[in-house]
């Protein structure tokens, strides 16, 4: 037996002994050591709860192998674990997009994850680690991947100016990897000032309020110019249209966040996109061979700092009550890690 956090419905999760993970073929069983929240997280388990109940979620986690199985691994090596599970089938996989796969399976929202004390996964999902990586930043490498796959497809030049909407985990995250591209200039907004310290810290040069308005700030800024590339990393119709709004002739917008509206523009601001002819692309997931590698590397290397995003650190077996906190924000946070 061990424990675990089980969801049982939409705001119904309990901290639980269930039974031992069995194994077979190509599966690992892993000791989870560290695991994070999702903002993706808290909708399921608070909101909309998952594809089938009971189940335990979790998708950003680190640990070392517990029972290696037939797999090439050995017992306690660190790793982390690429949560997608592709079919191979579908036209996706066939073209080696395993991201966008048709019918894919997925740990913590499809099958049981991370918030867990042991998670079984596919031995070829495991990824180990180096030495010199902590598990603590190891449970990283997901977001840091997602972050790391929305920020490539901008085609940031050195010099340009980045303005991220949103300075959650992954807005922090893209504005490390915006500046390791060659980003001069890098604005984040977001409504909570208690981010901006950390957001300045990590490299951004200027933070604006949402309540500011920040169009009219970041003219100012850009000499009347607007921004070279537009990260949307809030999930808001509002930010999403302001990515149209400040954007320059010719500027990239990159949609990192999960909406929880309808994306909207307004109609006066649709000739926004048309006169300045304006690239916005959709960014899902990371992948396994190219993203998580240069995030682990860049880890590795202190290239992309994880630990001072991290707010509270908080035990499993407190996981009923710290997601009916971060449901209702009780507290200012960005980001909570279980320490298991």
């Amino acid at each position: 037996m061990m424990y675990a956090g089980v969801l049982h419905g939409p705001g119904k999760i309990e901290y639980q002994e269930v039974d031992y993970p069995e194994i077979s073929g190509n599966e690992v069983i892993v000791g989870v050591k560290y695991a994070g929240i999702c903002g993706s997280d808290i909708q399921r388990v608070m909101v909309k709860g998952a594809y089938h109940h009971p189940l335990v979620p979790g998708h950003e986690f680190s640990g070392v192998i517990e029972d290696a199985g037939d797999s090439k691994f050995h017992t306690g090596q660190k790793v982390t674990v690429y949560p997608l599970i592709p079919c191979k089938k579908c036209h996706s996989c066939d073209s080696g997009s395993y991201h966008l796969c048709d019918n894919y399976n997925y740990l913590g929202s499809r099958c049981d994850g991370g918030f867990a004390e042991f998670v079984k996964c596919p031995s070829e999902n495991i990824i180990p680690l180096p030495e010199n990586i902590s598990l603590e930043n190891a449970a990283f490498t997901e977001p840091a991947s997602v972050s790391f796959h929305g920020v490539s497809k901008a085609g940031i030049k050195e010099g340009d100016t980045v303005v991220v909407y949103g300075l959650g985990t992954i807005g922090m995250l893209v504005a490390q990897w915006a500046r390791l591209m060659g980003a001069g200039l890098i604005i984040g907004v977001d409504r909570n000032s208690y981010k901006h310290l950390t957001a300045k810290s990590l490299g951004v040069d200027y933070c604006i309020s949402s309540d500011e308005n920040s169009a009219e700030i970041i003219k100012d800024l850009t000499g009347n110019r607007g921004a070279d590339c537009a990260f949307e990393c809030a999930g808001s119709a509002s930010t999403q249209e302001k990515c149209v709004i400040v954007s320059k002739k010719g500027g990239r917008i990159v949609m990192l966040g999960n909406s929880e509206s309808d994306f909207r523009v307004r109609k006066e601001n649709v000739p926004q996109i048309l006169r300045k002819e304006l690239s916005i692309y959709g960014s899902w997931n990371s992948t396994i061979k190219d993203d998580w590698t240069k995030s682990i590397d860049a880890m590795k290397n202190g290239k992309i700092r994880c630990a001072d995003i991290i707010t509270h650190r908080k035990n499993l077996s407190e996981i009923k009550q710290v997601f009916e906190d971060l449901h209702q924000k009780s507290y200012p946070y960005i980001k909570v890690i279980f320490v298991i």
